[in-house]
């Protein structure tokens, strides 16, 4: 295990290869990890997420009808009409909420 001199000693090689690099290239500099020191989160701003094409996780993949069977497609109609009968109830329930008395 490396000790408080050695990583003294490797830093210096690095920053002087650094200074002698500096001409050609600008210096790598690394942010120092957060040791729970300083403000929350750290003393670097995190990085800004970005969207990503793809599907969303609560998003259900589109259904391959093609595949399923005479069955499985009477049971997917059986549970559509029973969702499209839980929907209208709870419109007709919301409409109720809606309209003033």
């Amino acid at each position: 295990m490396p000790n408080s001199g050695d990583l003294e000693a490797r830093v210096a090689e690095l920053e002087s290869a650094l200074r002698a690099l500096a001409g050609q290239y600008s210096p790598v500099v690394d942010p120092v990890p957060d040791w729970g020191f300083g403000p929350p989160g750290g003393w670097w701003p995190r990085p800004v997420p970005r969207p990503r094409p793809g599907p969303i996780p609560w998003d259900p993949a589109p259904t391959d009808l093609a595949r399923m069977g005479r069955g499985q497609l009477e049971a997917l109609r059986d549970a559509i009409a029973i969702e499209r009968k839980r929907l209208e109830s709870m419109q007709t329930l919301v409409e109720g909420l809606i309209q003033p008395k």
